[in-house]
């Protein structure tokens, strides 16, 4: 399955590419919460649901445009088609294909394997039931991380992001790339140091694939209460609230401190 869940992946991206820049695939089809579903967005969600079910695999689909679609109970499959679609319409080369495989009844944090694909340099990271790969590459957790920190905060939640920035005893560079499973594997692959998104946008889809690839490298992702995300349901979309994600224990404790506890 992992074999096929990459090259899914990889044939997803390749189609992407082949979108890219052409007229009319930033049109808005459909609205989702505060999320809008684009004709590219759609493009790469037919596509691979359609190469899931040529290959025999019956699943339920969960996916960012569609929400629940009943195709099969052996699996149930996470997709975000095109994570950081309006880097992907501005131009930015930014974003990510992102498929988490679920058999029923795991958790969220128990793929059992998964992808997520750079569109742009056609990188893949993904996972099996122990392991996790780059381009095909078994990787340990990295011994060093850059000074570098992913912040995503809205209007609402800038003044305890700035209590933490504040707090900080060390200089950081800042950034925001725009795509949330591309962001997390960046902490993971030791090329951040902390990632945060609390503004209550991002959606159990946008993050399964990442989740899980992070777990493998011993890196697991939380919520603003310090609790890993399994409590997180798996069999249609749902909301999430925050996602922190570090491997330094004094930065989390840092960030965890500044910001208020949520009601469990």
């Amino acid at each position: 399955m992992k074999e096929l869940v990459e090259r899914i992946s990889l044939k997803a991206a390749k189609t992407l590419r082949e979108n890219f820049g052409k007229e009319g695939i930033d049109e808005v089809i459909g609205y989702h919460g505060s999320d809008s579903t684009r004709i590219i967005d759609k493009i790469s969600e037919d596509f691979i649901i359609k190469e899931f079910l040529e290959n025999g695999i019956k699943a339920t689909f969960v996916s960012e445009e569609s929400g629940v679609i009943e195709k099969g109970e052996d699996y149930v499959i996470l997709i975000d088609p095109l994570d950081g679609s309006m880097n992907f319409i501005s131009g930015v080369l930014w974003s990510s294909v992102s498929i988490a495989v679920y058999e029923r009844g795991n958790g969220f944090l128990e793929s059992v394997t998964g992808a997520v694909v750079n569109v742009f340099t056609g990188e893949i990271y993904s996972y099996d039931a122990r392991l996790a790969y780059i381009s095909g590459r078994p990787v340990k957790r990295p011994d060093r991380f850059r000074n570098v920190i992913l912040l995503y905060f809205n209007r609402g939640t800038i003044d305890y992001v700035s209590r933490f920035v504040k707090s900080l005893d060390r200089e950081y560079k800042f950034r925001s790339y725009g795509s949330a499973s591309l962001d997390m594997i960046q902490v993971c692959t030791g090329r951040a140091a902390l990632y945060a998104d609390v503004r209550g946008k991002l959606r159990n889809i946008d993050i399964a694939a990442s989740s899980n690839f992070c777990k493998r490298l011993g890196i697991v992702p939380i919520d603003v209460n310090g609790r890993p995300l399994d409590h997180i349901g798996i069999n249609d979309v749902y909301e999430v609230k925050e996602v922190i994600i570090s491997p330094h224990y004094e930065l989390l404790s840092t960030f965890l401190q500044s910001v208020p506890k949520a009601s469990p």
